[in-house]
C-alpha cells in the first residue's frame, strides 16, 4: 500500500500496471518508499523526498549529545548523594540516577 501524505494528499505512487513506471518522479521501489537520488531520503509523513541533513548537521548534534552527557557526569561526580541510611553514594550510581531520572522524563513528554 502506498503512502499518501494526510496534509496535502501527495502519493509517491502514481498507480498504473506498467513495471517501473507507477511512481512519481524521483521514487522508486516496490511501494515507491525509495528516493532516485542518493542523497535524499523519503520523509514518511510527507510521502517526499527530502534531502539528507549535512554532515556538519550531525557532528554538531552529536557533539551537543556528548557535551550533555558530560555535563550529567559532572554534575554527578561531584555533588555528594545520600541514601536512605545517610550511606554516600559512588559516582557511577549517582550518574546513573540522573540518567534513570532524564530518561523517565523524556518518556512522560514524548507519550503527552
Amino acid at each position: 500500500k502506498c503512502i499518501v501524505a494526510e496534509s496535502d494528499g501527495y502519493s509517491p505512487c502514481k498507480g498504473g500496471s506498467d513495471f517501473g513506471d507507477y511512481c512519481a518522479a524521483g521514487h522508486d521501489g516496490p511501494l515507491c518508499e525509495l528516493c532516485k537520488d542518493p542523497g535524499m531520503y523519503m520523509d514518511d509523513k510527507s510521502g517526499r523526498c527530502r534531502d539528507c541533513p549535512s554532515l556538519a548537521f550531525v557532528f554538531l548534534q552529536l557533539g551537543l549529545i556528548l557535551l550533555a552527557i558530560g555535563a550529567v557526569v559532572a554534575i554527578a561526580a561531584f555533588t555528594p548523594r545520600r541514601v536512605g541510611g545517610g550511606q554516600r553514594l559512588g559516582w557511577v550510581s549517582a550518574v546513573a540516577r540522573y540518567f534513570v531520572l532524564a530518561v523517565r522524563g523524556l518518556v512522560i513528554r514524548s507519550q503527552q
